[in-house]
């Protein structure tokens, strides 16, 4: 847990840091005026943009597993699964996967209906029980005797869930595993989704070279994609009137002010 707690404490800092170095990269009024290099200038507030969001995608693959690991240990699971849910294929799907059966499963695709993974999903409340869906087993090569599954709520909109399986102390996991388990499942979805919305800013600054609208199968909500319709109207708009950018951070930084 301390090894956690210290990964979560170094990747707040490092984000700290990217946004002071966003906010050193923003431009001056000055700098605005017809003729200026505003492209260049939009191009490294951008990058600072995807510094601040996630350091690296290795930093957030490595905050992720540990979190999983911690989230094993503590409800003394023997094996451990993420699952993010693909909207194409409408089903769960297993990114990452730890102890128990772990070699078979990343991949796999779970079923909304008849598993416990798609009731933990739809209901948005955990769920410990044996498991419902039994062809994980034969993907996994492995035996579950009993399984925890807890969702990962983003502003209480479901996009996967957590498992634990086969607890090693006992017979079925405890109400207190449930409930220790919905804390670890706050903590992932968030890195999730942080790291979700790196990848979509990343899609964003390569649009200019493929043409293709980044705003395709990532899990976002609508206040998501909207800002995101903002930011390709800002960075049009710095390209094509500079002159206007001013106004824009004036207007901005007036919303900041009322919503502080």
């Amino acid at each position: 847990m301390k090894t956690l707690l210290d990964q979560i404490s170094s990747q707040l800092t490092a984000l700290s840091n990217s946004f002071e170095q966003l906010r050193q990269n923003l431009p001056d009024d000055s700098d605005n005026a017809p003729g200026s290099t505003v492209d260049s200038t939009s191009d490294n507030v951008v990058q600072a943009l995807i510094h601040y969001l996630s350091v690296t995608p290795d930093h957030n693959r490595t905050l992720l597993t540990t979190a999983l690991q911690c989230a094993m240990a503590v409800v003394d699971g023997g094996g451990a699964g993420l699952t993010l849910y693909d909207p194409d294929k409408q089903k769960l799907v297993f990114q990452a996967a730890l102890g128990d059966g772990a070699q078979g499963l990343v991949g796999y695709e779970v079923p909304l209906q008849d598993s416990r993974h798609g009731l933990a999903f739809a209901t948005g409340e955990v769920q410990s029980a044996t498991p419902l869906h039994d062809t994980v087993e034969q993907a996994a090569q492995a035996t579950f005797k009993n399984v925890l599954v807890a969702p990962l709520l983003v502003d209480d909109e479901a996009i996967g869930t957590i498992s634990a399986v086969n607890k090693q102390s006992g017979d079925h996991f405890t109400p207190e595993d449930m409930s220790h388990y919905q804390v670890f499942a706050e903590l992932i979805a968030t890195i999730v989704r942080q790291e979700q919305r790196r990848q979509v800013v990343e899609r964003f600054v390569a649009r200019g070279e493929t043409g293709k609208s980044p705003l395709t199968k990532v899990t976002l909500r609508d206040q998501d994609r909207q800002l995101l319709r903002c930011l390709q109207q800002v960075q049009q708009l710095s390209s094509q009137r500079p002159t206007l950018v001013p106004v824009v951070e004036q207007l901005v930084a007036q919303l900041l002010d009322e919503s502080a």
